[in-house]
């Protein structure tokens, strides 16, 4: 998925936690940074910024052993974040440390510009354009901002003409998913021209687009049948189906996505090269087999051929000497002529003559003999026996071989191939208490006390955990903390 405007506004609230922090660490995987952020009082926090996505993660990932030039310039110019913000409704990610800004480009093929005093010192990619370049060297220059929908009295006024669905992902900067939601919940058809819209149609989308730009937020995560994180969205949709899991905050929810979807490419990667292996070693292990018993096979012919020399060996012997004397006489060619004519139980033993390799082969009843004509039956016999000893010792190596493979699939078996835990968090060394994503304490009586860190927490500190035992305070001026004491009726 590819975040839009509206997501990375809606994530501002989580990572407006940052501001203050320290940046300790900075890693670079590809196109992908992780900042690690120091936050006094809270902790560490991992911020990752991609080329299409931002949020802040409780998983750490593999990282390069020697990070690259610029995680090591970014490393230099990073300290005490002093802001970190939205540029208007674009999506760019604007981080301030100092006189260095880190600029997060997050739309396109995305790009991260580090910046001291208006002028580019870093980025990921150096890139040339018609109406800006980034370069190092060369002041900075944002492009062109986007629509921001926060600064319209009426969306549908600022729509230009054509299908709603369209005007709506392009002219508000929302994207084609939230803009089909949209038409979704108000019932009107996406292809539907804006110039033809009822004025009760309207009413309804520009209500709609209100709520959900500024107040309905239900951070939720999409599965699929085979339960792949689908889409992360910061409401619930009604154009996905399928299994659903909610979340605190919308950071949460796409932590969760990105997580799982990097997890189960690592388990796949893994497993195609468990298979890969697999497949190699159990090839190689028939390929064994079958050696072996072709060298099984060709040692028991040779020693029957042997032992049927010396069953047969009168016969062999006439045989052979019969057409010694022929071809000595007659030469090949007249004495072949001669057993084809010939009827008799010694010619009708012979199959075949090769005056190439100066051999016959001769019938001897249950199996055809090669008898050379060069040497005795005895020295024909010991060549059969010596190649069936070699057949032999052959087997006991090929038998080695196959059980040292087989060792190899034994070995390979025992691994775990679940690999659940391809990217555990390391760092994580107690599982975290529900109220830990508030501000608390205990007071000196024991009561637990909760406070929100920004609207939304305060929000759903109010709706998901408040009870009827607990006080609840809230000063009254804007942006002040909503606070609720647990069972803090029964405080004396």
């Amino acid at each position: 998925m590819e975040l839009t405007s509206l997501d990375l506004s809606i994530l501002m609230d989580d990572l407006k936690k940052l501001e203050d922090g320290h940046v300790q660490k900075v890693y670079q995987r590809d196109n992908e940074l992780t900042l690690e952020v120091y936050i006094p009082g809270d902790g560490k926090e991992r911020l990752i910024i991609g080329i299409d996505h931002t949020f802040l993660s409780k998983y750490k990932r593999e990282n390069p052993t020697r990070p690259p030039g610029f995680a090591m310039e970014l490393r230099k110019h990073l300290g005490k974040i002093d802001s970190v913000k939205q540029r208007g409704f674009d999506r760019i990610l604007e981080i301030k440390s100092g006189d260095t800004r880190l600029i997060c480009e997050i739309f396109g093929k995305g790009n991260f510009i580090l910046v001291k005093d208006g002028k580019i010192i870093g980025a990921l990619r150096q890139e040339e354009w018609a109406d800006r370049d980034i370069l190092v060297g060369e002041e900075y220059e944002f492009p062109e901002p986007a629509p921001d929908p926060g600064e319209m009295e009426d969306y549908i006024e600022n729509l230009d003409d054509g299908e709603i669905v369209r005007r709506i992902a392009s002219d508000l900067s929302l994207g084609g998913t939230y803009a089909e939601e949209i038409c979704s919940r108000t019932s009107v058809e996406k292809t539907t021209k804006v110039e033809e819209l009822k004025e009760e149609e309207k009413e309804r989308i520009n209500s709609e687009i209100d709520n959900l730009i500024k107040d309905e937020r239900y951070p939720v995560l999409y599965y699929d049948e085979d339960g792949f994180p689908s889409r992360a969205a910061p409401f619930r949709l009604e154009t996905y189906s399928g299994e659903e899991e909610q979340f605190d905050s919308f950071s949460e929810a796409l932590d969760e996505y990105y997580y799982t979807r990097e997890k189960k490419a690592e388990e796949k990667k893994k497993l195609d090269a468990y298979r890969e292996k697999m497949e190699g070693l159990e090839a190689q292990k028939e390929q064994q087999e079958r050696k072996i018993e072709g060298l099984r096979k060709s040692a028991e012919q040779k020693r029957k051929d042997a032992e049927a020399i010396y069953e047969n060996h009168n016969l062999l012997h006439k045989v052979k000497t019969k057409i010694e004397n022929a071809i000595e006489e007659h030469g090949w060619d007249e004495t072949r002529e001669t057993l084809k004519e010939a009827e008799n139980e010694l010619s009708e033993r012979i199959n075949s003559m090769n005056e190439q390799e100066n051999f016959i082969s001769v019938d001897v009843g249950d199996k055809n003999l090669k008898i050379y004509l060069d040497q005795d039956l005895e020295a024909t016999a010991s060549g059969f026996y010596d190649k069936a000893k070699e057949s032999e010792s052959k087997i006991e190596s090929a038998e080695k071989a196959l059980e040292k493979t087989e060792e190899q699939i034994a070995e390979l078996e025992k691994e775990d191939i679940e690999l659940e835990e391809v990217m555990e968090d390391k760092s994580e060394k107690r599982e975290k208490k529900w109220f830990e994503k508030y501000r608390w304490f205990y007071s000196s009586e024991g009561f637990l006390v909760l406070a929100g860190r920004d609207s939304q927490t305060n929000d759903m500190l109010v709706k998901k955990h408040m009870e009827n035992d607990d006080l609840y305070f809230h000063a009254d001026f804007d942006g002040a903390p909503s606070v609720v004491v647990k069972k803090g009726q029964k405080a004396g």
